[in-house]
């Protein structure tokens, strides 16, 4: 099946409500200690690995899929997401828009099931 670039996501971003550096991931580890996570956190990984079912999903999308931390977007992207991380976003050819918000995260309750499910939910409407 052939995809058309007008009717398909061309790039989605999941921005993890971290930072990517040692002293970001300390700060997480410890933030979860006190019951602070981030809800895309909670979905793509089960401790320090990501989940194999997510994996598979990356890697079974015909669109790339890039995961980022706060410290590691683009400068339109830190833009875009200034403030509304975590979440996961899309590029469809015209610039970013919100794909699945914190709220919506949240709402998986850290099951990869769900979050696909939410995923092609929203992709569905253009």
């Amino acid at each position: 099946m052939e995809m058309s670039a007008l009717s398909e996501p061309i790039q989605l971003v999941g921005v993890y409500h971290a930072d990517g550096s040692f002293m970001g991931e300390l700060r997480y580890a410890l933030g979860l200690l006190r019951g602070v996570h981030c809800s895309l956190c909670d979905i793509t990984h089960g401790g320090v690995r990501m989940k194999q079912a997510f994996r598979q999903w990356m890697d079974e999308r015909p669109e790339r899929i890039d995961m980022v931390h706060l410290d590691e977007q683009p400068s339109d992207l830190a833009a875009f997401t200034q403030g509304q991380t975590p979440c996961l976003v899309v590029d469809r050819g015209s610039g970013w828009e919100m794909l699945l918000g914190d709220e919506d995260l949240k709402a998986c309750d850290g099951d990869v099931t769900r979050f696909v499910a939410a995923v092609e939910a929203r992709l569905a409407v253009p």
